[in-house]
């Protein structure tokens, strides 16, 4: 989405916002009439759509600063538009990304999320595809946008568009139609990128650091291992055997396979099981998924655990970070290493019992 946003109108929306944003930002008389500042562009995900949607929120009354002091740093009107489009897009996905930083989430899930979302966009901005090159080459560009392997209609960017509010659609009758057209064009492109984008995105990763398959994404929830036969569960099984060797014993692994046979009887044989398992769904968390066997496939849900952890997100890392300033600050700048090590590891004392 980043990279879209930089890219729109050929650099031109980026640069009038980078332009807008500094100049407000140092507006002091204007800041304190708002009783709010304009938020800093930082590299942070949702830092562009937090923008936006403060743009949209004191609109009227940066029209009348635009107005009062005669900027040559103001947008013109078309950049309006586009902050709407944006602004009603990173609503969704700022949800999502508050989603994507949670601490219980699964592997399985962060597709599922994500999938949604590009769903999401294509059902408001009206895209369809994905399509095959032939198909696409057939597309009239007259009256389409089109990115990658999707498309949209200007008719649905415009009713996109519409549905932002009277502002929106009083702006789109202030221009042209070419000047609209245009617009409408830009915003169709910048959408369809953003949703073919996110429907490649691929962050899981192999022992190589190279891109998984997503589709073998290992089963974690039980209404889902349920559905795994033998054999599948067994070629799963077979891929985690040298790290599983390591601390179980073969008895052990035995007994895996043998609670996933288990499993898969009582899904067939008890209703009750059966019903309570048909209602979770991929978005389940797992402590509450596999509350409901309690201690009797204990080895499958640990087994399951296992692979189902996330690597550190954005937000972990951030919070290590900042663990790392707070403890080394500048009376405390020769610090070791090993030291510094010591003190994060007590701070997790009480979070590692709590796990026991």
């Amino acid at each position: 989405m980043r990279g879209s946003y930089k890219d729109i109108a050929d650099g031109k929306w980026f640069a009038f916002t980078t332009t807008f944003t500094s100049h407000l930002r140092i507006q002091y008389k204007l800041i304190a009439d708002m009783g709010s500042t304009c938020p800093k562009l930082t590299t942070r995900w949702a830092a562009l759509g937090i923008m936006c949607n403060w743009f949209l929120n004191n609109r009227i009354r940066l029209l009348r600063h635009i107005a009062e002091s005669s900027t040559s740093s103001a947008p013109p009107v078309w950049w309006w538009i586009v902050v709407s489009a944006i602004g009603g897009l990173t609503k969704q996905t700022n949800i999502v990304i508050t989603k994507l930083q949670a601490k219980d989430l699964l592997i399985s899930q962060q597709t599922a999320i994500l999938a949604d979302l590009a769903t999401t966009f294509c059902k408001d901005v009206g895209i369809e595809g994905p399509f095959n090159d032939a198909h696409m080459a057939t597309i009239n560009q007259n009256y389409n946008s089109m990115y990658g392997f999707y498309s949209v209609t200007h008719d649905n960017v415009n009713i996109y568009l519409q549905d932002q509010g009277i502002a929106v659609q009083e702006l789109l009758r202030s221009l042209t139609y070419e000047e609209s057209h245009q617009v409408i064009n830009i915003i169709g492109i910048h959408c369809t990128r953003i949703v073919n984008g996110i429907f490649s995105l691929q962050a899981e990763r192999n022992s190589v650091n190279g891109p998984s398959d997503r589709y073998t994404i290992p089963s974690v929830l039980p209404h889902q291992v349920v559905q795994l036969r033998g054999a599948a569960f067994s070629n799963i099984l077979r891929k985690h055997l040298s790290q599983l060797e390591n601390t179980w014993s073969l008895d052990d692994i035995d007994k895996l396979e043998s609670q996933h046979r288990d499993l898969r009887s009582e899904y067939q044989h008890n209703s009750t099981f059966t019903d309570a398992l048909n209602n979770f769904n991929d978005f389940t968390g797992f402590k509450e998924a596999w509350f409901i066997v309690d201690k009797k496939f204990n080895m499958l849900r640990d087994f399951c655990g296992g692979i189902a952890t996330v690597f550190p997100n954005t937000a972990t890392v951030e919070a290590d970070f900042s663990n790392i300033n707070g403890e080394k600050d500048d009376t405390r700048t020769s610090l070791t290493d090993l030291s510094l090590e010591g003190i994060l590891q007590c701070k997790q004392h009480d979070l590692l019992n709590s796990l026991a």
